[in-house]
């Protein structure tokens, strides 16, 4: 279990464009979440490969601003499985060209699902 942990980190580029901004010319919380999200949902994928949604999201912090223009740097990895149905997924937000720093995390859970959306075991049980 320990090594397929280690094997399941996710790592995503982003530049962040105007489009993005709220009217304090910062990354909008609303993106942040979706990328987030984006980033969590891809990173459960490849740990269990089954289709997943997310359950819940717990403790998102906005820690620095991100603003236009910043490169930034999406981490997902996989924190612990929970029983056999879910799994929680760190995500940051790193500022990689201001002493590569984490801007926003937050913790997503996910649980895999069959074709008839119902809840399935996570790692093939």
């Amino acid at each position: 279990m320990l090594d397929l942990l280690r094997k399941s980190e996710i790592r995503q580029f982003r530049i962040v464009l105007p489009e993005s901004l709220n009217a304090h010319n910062t990354l909008f919380g609303g993106m942040a979440l979706k990328w987030m999200d984006e980033t969590a949902y891809i990173t459960a994928k490849k740990y269990c490969n089954k289709e997943m949604i997310t359950v819940s999201i717990e403790k998102v912090e906005f820690l620095l601003p991100v603003r236009a223009g910043s490169m930034i740097e999406l981490v997902g990895k996989v924190v612990k499985q929970i029983r056999k149905v879910k799994i929680q997924v760190r995500v940051e937000i790193w500022l990689t060209e201001e002493n590569n720093s984490v801007a926003v995390y937050g913790d997503f859970y996910l649980a895999a699902i069959d074709d008839a959306h119902k809840p399935v075991p996570l790692l093939g049980e």
